[in-house]
């Protein structure tokens, strides 16, 4: 398996795809998620490193925790009147845990390949701009026009932050 996820440091947000299979890349996880109130939402803890962000994200609200993880980008999703910084990771070697969703948030998540992902954003569909550059990556490095980043366990990360 092999996963998508986003830390957000100033405020939770999360975003997850996963592929069943690297080599094929044929489903992906992703999730549509509704907040009753925005109160009580945390990012980036304080002395926590973007990778144990991710990996609680992932585990939080996806219900997933993950074997190796790799570094894919940094992005800024609202430049200019906020101070927002996301870092985007992918992850493989998935195996359930608890979900721990805060009251009132709801997740639904859905199992699509690759292509469904990609028509799903070409049509207007998938409005979340961190999954959007996710896609994009992941569309790009399966067709072979991006190399795969390098997968590690996240003590390595915690080691040796990518930024």
């Amino acid at each position: 398996m092999f996963s998508l996820s986003a830390a957000n440091r100033r405020r939770r947000s999360f975003a997850a795809i996963s592929l069943r299979s690297l080599a094929t890349a044929s489903d992906n996880l992703t999730d549509r998620s509704t907040r009753a109130s925005s109160s009580g939402i945390r990012g980036h803890d304080p002395g926590e490193a973007t990778i144990e962000t991710a990996e609680r994200e992932l585990a939080e609200e996806a219900g997933q925790q993950a074997r190796e993880w790799a570094f894919l980008t940094r992005i800024y999703p609202a430049i200019g009147f906020a101070d927002e910084v996301m870092d985007i990771w992918l992850c493989k070697g998935l195996s359930p845990v608890a979900q721990r969703l805060d009251e009132g948030e709801r997740l639904q998540l859905h199992w699509v390949d690759l292509s469904s992902l990609l028509q799903a954003l070409l049509c207007h569909q998938l409005a979340d701009v961190k999954t959007q550059i996710a896609c994009l990556w992941l569309c790009r490095m399966h067709e072979g026009l991006l190399a795969w980043p390098r997968f590690h366990p996240a003590s390595y990360w915690k080691a040796n932050p990518p930024i």
